[in-house]
Formats: structure tokens, C-alpha cells, sequence
């Protein structure tokens, strides 16, 4: 049997592939963001970066774009996922996002100390600083708009540029946010799953009966609808707790916080709160394919 596709990367029949896949609702943006990649490569990098696979998912809201630390479900390195959530930002933040990634993809294949869980490490900060961009080390949000060798270029291709910030932006509960963010607005989830309540802690269950009762204050769970409540003097004394369990989600409980924030596990990398991810937080710059079964119920 003759062998396919010997010569041509896979990386580089895939972008063949979508740039003529006139159907396809997302082509246009990916075409686009696949010259921006060479660009960049040839700009930052010296042409050294191997091919990106760019890929465009609906994830979890609160997720922009990530970057695989291994090999994606198609058995393909070097992917770049983009959220289909959140196309229609400005170009500038959205290159902001795509330069974010490709430093993953250098710091990976050529950095000294290449990252094995959800961390922004100080060679990774020090790479972006190097070029123009500011992510905080830790969760790597960008603290302020891109300046330097990096803002220069892009205004070179005439993209529009953002409008000052002043400061650094925080939400509610005093964690940095992306500069792009809006502190007033949050992110409501889209969990389809039902409340149960047994007057000290919630559960979320995804079927419509659930049958458990409490070893913390000995109540029978029952729907937190106002319709049913636990009985007087069951639990009441107790304060409520969010179990962190839910029927087909896997919630880390608090704790632990380095070892249970979602890009703690191995091929994960996101830019994140150091926290395990809060519903109403606004969505983190990146989120690898990895961590989507750790999504944190509301």
C-alpha cells in the first residue's frame, strides 16, 4: 500500500485543509490567525517554531484560548485551541491571546524550564516581558496592554490600537484580571444541573431523583427549589457548605490549592486564579483540553 502524506507535516495538511473548507463557519478567523502565526514566528522567533495546529471549540465560558502541553485527542503536538465564546473580541487582544500561546509552544520545545502542570512560570514572564507582553506570574493574566517590540509590530499592520489603561484591574474579590476584562460583569455558568440541598451542605445532581441522606447532619437531600425544606432543627445549626460534588463533574475540593487548581494535572496549562477556578470569576486567558473535566460547578 502506498504511504500518505510523507512528506507534509500534519500540522501543515490541517491548515491546508481549513483554509479551503469554504463551509466551515470558522474558517475565515482561522485563516487569519494562521498568517498572524507566521508572522509572529518570523518577527519573534527566527522561523525556528515548529507548525501550530490551530483548533476552535465551545469550552467553558470563562476560558479564551490554551495551549496542549501534549498531544491532543488526534494524537497531534503543538495545538492552540481557541473558544469559539469569544471570537469577536478586538484583533489586538486577540493576538495578545495568540502570542500568549506561542510563547507556550516556544518555552515547550526550547525553553530551559518547560512547565508540566497549570503555572505560569519566571522564564515564561521574563519571554514575555522580553517581547511586550505582561502576564502575572502564577495565573498569567495580562495585566496591562502590550507595549514595546510587540505593540510596535502589530501597529505596523495597522491594527487598531487599545485605549489606555490605568492600574491594574481586579475583581471583587481582589484577584488581577486581564486588562481587556470588565470587573462588573459576571460570567454566569451554564450548569443544567439541579440544587439539592440537606441544610448544611449543596450537591448538584444531573438526574431528576436523587436519593442520599447527609452522614454530616443525618437530613435526606431534597430539591433547594423552596418547595422542600429539612426538617426544624435537622443541620440548621450548621452553616452550608457547597460539597463540592456533583453527578458527572468532578469538583476538587478546597484545600490544597497548588495541588487541586485544575492545571495541576499533567499536559494542562492555563492562565487561571492560583485558586481553583470561581463560577463568577471572569474567564481565564487559556484553558487546555486536559483540565475540561475538572469544570467547577456553580
Amino acid at each position: 500500500m502506498k504511504e500518505r502524506y510523507m512528506e507534509t507535516p500534519p500540522q501543515v495538511a490541517i491548515r491546508r485543509h481549513i483554509e479551503a473548507a469554504l463551509d466551515w463557519e470558522w474558517r475565515e478567523i482561522a485563516s487569519t490567525l494562521y498568517v498572524w502565526t507566521d508572522r509572529l514566528n518570523d518577527r519573534f522567533f527566527g522561523r525556528e517554531m515548529p507548525d501550530a495546529v490551530l483548533s476552535f471549540e465551545r469550552l467553558d465560558h470563562r476560558i479564551l484560548a490554551g495551549y496542549t502541553l501534549r498531544r491532543n485527542g488526534q494524537g497531534l503536538l503543538y495545538e492552540i485551541a481557541f473558544n469559539t465564546h469569544h471570537l469577536e473580541r478586538p484583533l489586538w487582544e486577540t493576538l495578545e491571546t495568540l502570542m500568549h500561546e506561542y510563547v507556550h509552544l516556544w518555552q515547550q520545545n526550547y525553553g530551559e524550564h518547560p512547565v508540566e502542570r497549570n503555572y505560569h512560570n519566571a522564564e515564561f514572564v521574563q519571554r514575555c516581558e522580553a517581547i511586550g507582553l505582561h502576564p502575572a506570574i502564577g495565573t498569567g493574566v495580562h495585566l496591562k496592554p502590550a507595549d514595546g517590540a510587540f505593540a510596535e509590530f502589530l501597529r505596523a499592520y495597522g491594527v487598531p490600537e487599545p485605549e489606555a489603561v490605568e492600574g491594574v484591574k481586579l475583581n471583587p474579590k481582589g484577584k488581577p484580571l486581564d486588562w481587556w476584562a470588565d470587573p462588573r460583569e459576571r460570567c454566569k455558568g451554564r450548569s443544567t444541573m439541579a440544587k439539592w440541598t440537606c441544610g448544611c451542605q449543596n450537591v448538584r445532581v444531573g438526574t431528576k431523583e436523587f436519593h442520599a441522606q447527609c452522614l454530616r447532619c443525618g437530613n435526606v437531600f431534597r430539591r433547594a427549589n423552596g418547595a422542600e425544606e429539612a426538617q426544624p432543627g435537622q443541620g440548621h445549626d450548621l452553616p452550608t457548605l457547597d460539597s463540592g460534588w456533583s453527578q458527572g463533574l468532578l469538583d476538587l475540593p478546597p484545600g490544597d490549592h497548588a495541588a487541586n487548581a485544575a492545571g495541576s494535572v499533567p499536559g494542562v496549562c492555563t492562565e487561571s486564579p492560583s485558586e481553583v477556578a470561581d463560577p463568577t470569576d471572569p474567564p481565564p486567558h487559556s484553558l487546555i483540553p486536559d483540565s475540561r473535566s475538572l469544570t467547577p460547578s456553580p
